[in-house]
């Protein structure tokens, strides 16, 4: 079967009661739960540039990276570790450069 959850479900279907049931399926979240958006509105980088940077830095089916020239800004879909790890580069690389 190509959905585990659903394989799960129809086993404890069979071997468990109700309550069983409704707690499997509280198990783990999904890819799209453990995911945020966040928007990073940039002070000194140029938005388009910073994001073709960061796209070769990260794991691309993790993280999205698309920009809004409009505002200058990052708009940024990754979980909470790749997140963190990109407001981190962010921090680093927008800076006024002299």
């Amino acid at each position: 079967m190509k959905n585990p959850t659903l394989a799960s479900l129809l086993v404890l279907t069979l071997l468990g009661t109700p309550s069983c049931i409704v707690s499997a399926t509280r198990g783990t979240p999904t890819a799209t739960e453990t995911r945020a958006t966040e928007v990073l509105p940039l002070q000194h980088a140029n938005c388009d540039e910073l994001a073709s940077n960061l796209r070769n830095l990260v794991n691309s089916n993790t993280v999205r990276i698309l920009t809004d020239s409009r505002t200058n800004s990052l708009i940024v879909q990754a979980d909470k570790p790749s997140m963190a790890e990109i407001k981190k580069l962010v921090e680093q690389l927008d800076v006024e450069v002299k």
